[in-house]
């Protein structure tokens, strides 16, 4: 017979199941903000910041058009909604959300396919081409499938972006699904320590702590550039091209397209809002960023793949873009090593 635990870390999505965790008397922590008014302590990771971090990547990529599919209930949806807005209220962008619920208790398929009508009627009223961000990557999974139903282009008309990284969703979605990579290893970790303290009576009640996001794992469902804009799409695919030459510069750009300096910088201005040389470093960084999390490439080899000079560069630039170098960012990645 197992012995009654000490403390129990627990995935809470609903107030029965909190219920049922203090009514055992044991201390319990939670890693879900579904439920925000929980009676014991909480990890997870920052919601508002994953909705910045996503509005951030949509904007890069040259959207002007936004919207949000999520939850009007869950916690952690209302947070990630919440951060997407704000970031894109700041450029004076409005997004367009559309909620569709959880269902935690049966009839799930009765409920499954109203929810779908309803979020189908609202894909086909967008307006196009659009960045989506939804709540997580099972609502991404969702949108998916509609727009193929739909006969909607992912991702020509419609950019989707999840969150959680669930590679088994994101995977197996048609096409690839981009999405918010989840500290799951560092918040499992925290959350171990969080519990110890509570058994041992150092925290009582309610407190919250957050972690933030890691970065965007890009897949197929964001590989596009919104814009229409020729000379953006010609400069960026040229960057693109040619990321890992140490010595591109902004007038290399510019013979390639055939523009003036000033008139390509004009231009970058006008549509995306940054410079050449940002847009430069921005892809470079996120290159960087993939090759970190999904290679074993030493980091000088990276820095070399990305076009920097050196491995001290790279930390330089990913310092501040990322406030971390590029060994720590990988063992953030990589939690357990």
């Amino acid at each position: 017979m197992l012995s009654r635990p000490y403390g129990i870390i627990g995935h809470v999505l609903d107030q029965p199941v909190a219920e049922m965790l203090v009514q055992t008397g044991r201390p319990v922590v939670s890693i879900s903000s579904t439920i925000t008014d929980l009676p014991f302590p909480t990890i997870d990771i920052d919601h508002h910041s994953v909705g910045r971090l996503a509005a951030e990547h949509l904007l890069e990529l040259g959207y002007r058009t936004f919207a949000f599919l999520g939850s009007a209930t869950a916690g952690f949806s209302l947070e990630r909604e919440a951060g997407f807005s704000d970031k894109l209220s700041e450029h004076g962008f409005p997004v367009e959300s559309h909620h569709a619920e959880y269902v935690l208790r049966p009839p799930f398929d009765q409920y499954s396919v109203g929810s779908e009508e309803q979020t189908k009627r609202w894909l086909n009223k967008l307006d196009k081409p659009v960045g989506v961000l939804c709540s997580n990557d099972e609502h991404a999974r969702m949108l998916s499938f509609l727009c193929q139903s739909s006969g909607v282009p992912v991702p020509g008309d419609v950019a989707l972006l999840g969150v959680d990284n669930d590679e088994t969703i994101c995977g197996l979605s048609f096409p690839p699904i981009s999405s918010v990579d989840n500290p799951a290893e560092e918040i499992g970790y925290r959350a171990a320590h969080l519990l110890e303290a509570t058994v041992r009576g150092q925290i009582e009640g309610h407190s919250r702590e957050s972690v933030q996001p890691i970065h965007i794992v890009e897949r197929q469902s964001t590989d596009r550039l919104a814009t229409v804009n020729p000379v953006i799409r010609s400069a960026i695919s040229f960057i693109r091209r040619n990321i890992r030459e140490t010595d591109l510069s902004v007038n290399d750009v510019a013979e390639h397209i055939e523009i003036s300096r000033r008139k390509l910088e004009r231009t970058f201005s006008d549509v995306l809002g940054i410079t050449v040389l940002t847009a430069i470093h921005r892809y470079r960084t996120r290159r960087a960023k993939h090759l970190l999390y999904s290679t074993d490439l030493t980091v000088a080899t990276v820095a070399s793949e990305c076009g920097y000079s050196n491995h001290r560069r790279l930390a330089m630039i990913l310092r501040s873009h990322a406030g971390m170098t590029p060994t720590q960012f990988r063992k953030l990645c990589r939690f357990d090593q």
